[in-house]
């Protein structure tokens, strides 16, 4: 099943234009990878797709639905959720008080019922012995995998990761990629932005490259890391 649909996307900020053109797709299930210089457009295009921004034109759709249009909170209610490049936390709030905001958001829950559900997304993401520390007094590394439990909270078909993995060491980095598989084993399609090479080519099923707003290839990792023109404006010899 085709969950998200992207066609002839552009957006553009007086007369620069971020995203020029782009054409692209996310199947159910799939874990896709968007890759690029800066300025590329990657996290324009998530803005996009969540609702942050409105096109200047073209079209998203999600799971048939155009929702080019449509508010951050409403495209949330559809179930997709995404994840910032900074953690976007509640500073002041309890680690656990952060996930049950995701877990009551639009949902006819009681409170017990949020308790159990958040409870249970801290310990998958391996956080269940800080759930009453406030969020700003956690690690980087651990306060990207509490967005990632707010995100889930909300119970998305399509998780949206922005640089999850930026300002990480090797062994975070793993525990990254490891925790990216067990969400796509639950059953939740990924698109991810990601600079890491070796991390995003190695949890990735398809990789889409931009260059200055635009599609510049799509292919399996293999196919990318062997894309000459890729290779030229990103990845290097």
């Amino acid at each position: 099943m085709r969950l998200l649909e992207v066609k002839a996307l552009c957006k553009n900020f007086g007369g620069l234009a971020a995203v020029a053109g782009t054409d692209f797709h996310v199947d159910e299930g799939e874990i896709v990878g968007l890759i690029g210089p800066n300025g590329a457009g990657k996290t324009t295009i998530f803005n996009l797709i969540s609702g942050t921004m409105k096109p200047t034109s073209g079209e998203i759709r999600f799971k048939g639905e155009d929702i080019s249009t449509l508010k951050p909170h409403e495209i949330c209610r559809k179930n997709m959720a995404r994840t910032f490049q900074s953690a976007n936390l509640f500073p002041y709030m309890s680690v656990l008080e952060n996930v049950l905001i995701g877990a009551l958001f639009g949902a006819s829950v009681r409170m017990d019922e949020a308790r159990e559900k958040g409870r249970e997304l801290l310990s998958f993401v391996g956080l269940s012995m800080k759930e009453n520390l406030h969020a700003k007094d956690l690690s980087v590394h651990d306060q990207k995998r509490l967005e990632i439990a707010r995100a889930l909270a909300t119970e998305p078909e399509l998780l949206l990761l922005d640089e999850v993995m930026a300002g990480l060491n090797l062994s975070e980095v793993a525990e990254a990629l490891a925790l990216i598989k067990a969400i796509n084993g639950r059953g939740i399609t990924i698109l991810m932005i990601e600079h890491i090479m070796h991390a995003i080519m190695g949890v990735s099923d398809r990789i889409i490259a931009l260059h200055y707003g635009r599609k510049l290839a799509e292919g399996t990792p293999e196919d990318i890391s062997r894309n000459r023109k890729v290779i030229e404006v990103y990845l290097g010899e």
